[in-house]
């Protein structure tokens, strides 16, 4: 479970805590030295040698990166919603400040939660941060698609799949289809080659394949419409080769509650310009079933 990860920061953090002054009240022992640890820290020599300010805020810096990274892997990470960045910093404090044996008894005392059952709470507090992520991301979608549906040029299908036409392009268009022969049936579907950049509805961008023109290599990019999300393999279908159309994807007809793009339940908006249509010649395609279905039939022949 990621979750583990975050209990490793607890151990790194208190590796930190060994350059930390000891208690100067207690034995001897712990006052000879706090005293050694007080004054060879001001000792010329000693100074020399100690990290440059450049140095020590650079490695601040990636410890933070590094904190940040695995809050980020845990789901964490939009702007720590819905996290107490004040108990964050009062967790790490209490790391650092922590000078007991992580294996010894008193270890547990230096924090107010029981560290056994931070797999456990974090856990829940994911889960049920996604389940809530997961449901306002939903309704967003809801919201916003059935806004756009009031404007003009904006066409809502059966499935839930919103679209406008920007350009209609030519006859040619990318079809999924069934070809039978006798009991046998195959599904066949068109390839399209196309630019297009895929958002969520906020406008954060995360996919594209953009033109030249457009700072990218400039190849369009080739998908077999069967083989994508359901809302394009329907969008792909409305415009012919040349055209270019909106597509406004509900989370049905996306990804669900998949976190494929780290967001559950996401409506996503893609604009795509068609390229071209590699078209599937159907009748090869049936000729090839004629055949193999003929030598399945004369093996079977021969058995007899």
């Amino acid at each position: 479970m990621k979750t583990v990860k975050l209990l490793s920061i607890a151990f790194t953090a208190l590796a930190v805590s060994a350059i930390a002054v000891s208690c100067s009240n207690g034995t001897p022992e712990e006052k000879a030295v706090a005293k050694a640890q007080a004054q060879a820290v001001k000792d010329a020599e000693v100074q020399a040698l100690a990290p440059a300010k450049s140095l020590t805020d650079s490695a601040s810096y990636l410890l933070g990166v590094h904190f940040g990274m695995i809050i980020k892997g845990n789901g964490l990470a939009e702007k720590l919603e819905g996290l107490n960045q004040s108990e964050i910093k009062a967790g790490m404090q209490e790391a650092i400040a922590c000078n007991e044996n992580p294996r010894s008894e008193k270890f547990a005392e230096c924090f107010k939660i029981n560290l056994m059952e931070m797999n456990e709470i974090i856990g829940n507090f994911i889960s049920e941060r996604s389940a809530y992520r997961s449901k306002k991301n939903l309704k967003e979608g809801e919201i916003f698609l059935a806004e756009l549906c009031k404007e003009s040029g904006y066409i809502k299908t059966e499935s839930g799949l919103v679209y406008k036409v920007i350009e209609v392009g030519d006859d040619v268009k990318a079809v999924v289809d069934t070809v039978k022969v006798g009991e046998e049936k195959e599904v066949v579907a068109d390839t399209v080659f196309c630019y297009y950049t895929g958002k969520f509805i906020n406008g954060t961008e995360f996919d594209s394949c953009k033109k030249p023109e457009e700072g990218a290599e400039g190849k369009p990019a080739g998908f077999p419409i069967n083989q994508v999300i359901k809302g394009w393999t329907e969008g792909m279908q409305i415009v012919g080769q040349g055209g270019k159309i909106m597509l406004y994807i509900p989370a049905d007809l996306a990804y669900g509650e998949s976190p494929a793009l780290s967001e559950p339940n996401s409506t996503l908006v893609f604009e795509v310009e068609i390229e071209k249509v590699g078209k599937v010649d159907r009748e090869a395609v049936k000729a090839k079933m004629v055949e193999k279905q003929a030598k399945a039939e004369a093996e079977a022949a021969k058995k007899k």
